[in-house]
């Protein structure tokens, strides 16, 4: 056997004493490594969607749109009243009025809150609402757990009429 056979060198002809074929196959290895990484994390973190049944509901769009029209003939002005800033872990109070186009008041018969993170459906939970004394104002009281963006949707029964309003809350965390 010669000395330059022996050689570890990109002269080499011998492909295992070549340099360059350990390069590549340690690229090749890289590449499947990074893809089956990525592969896992997208199967094992969190969804992305915001409504799991994103098909089913897209299939009733026609509804959802004769819906919103319908709500917005109703006229009625939601207005939420809440801090300006939210921090993680403190809670706070999230109250809603509702009145009619002419601002009447309207009393709800029944309002729902259901409060989400787009990201993650793990932490998606519906808020107790409750009445003020004479009927015209709904509170409740929230305490958010992660920082970041929430949403709130509020659904508004009043006899037939309905109306659902949607907040966007952006929870902080508190520095010093």
């Amino acid at each position: 056997m010669s000395e330059s056979s022996s050689k570890f060198s990109q002269s080499n002809p011998s492909a295992f004493r070549n340099p360059w074929f350990y390069g590549w196959i340690l690229l090749v290895v890289v590449v499947f490594t990074v893809n089956f990484y990525m592969v896992y994390m997208s199967q094992t973190t969190h969804p992305g969607l915001v409504d799991k049944h994103f098909y089913e509901k897209g299939k009733d769009y026609d509804e959802i749109i004769a819906r919103r029209k319908a709500q917005e003939n109703l006229g009625w002005q939601v207005s939420v009243t809440m801090p300006d800033k939210v921090y993680l872990d403190e809670p706070f109070e999230f109250s809603v009025e509702t009145r009619d186009r002419d601002g009447a008041l309207i009393v709800p018969s029944d309002v729902k809150l259901t409060v989400f993170r787009p990201s993650s459906d793990q932490e998606d939970f519906t808020a107790p609402v409750t009445a003020n004394a004479d009927g015209t104002r709904y509170s409740a009281e929230l305490n958010l757990s992660l920082k970041g963006y929430w949403h709130a949707v509020l659904l508004i029964r009043s006899g037939d009429a309905e109306v659902d309003y949607s907040k966007e809350i952006d929870v902080l965390e508190r520095r010093g």
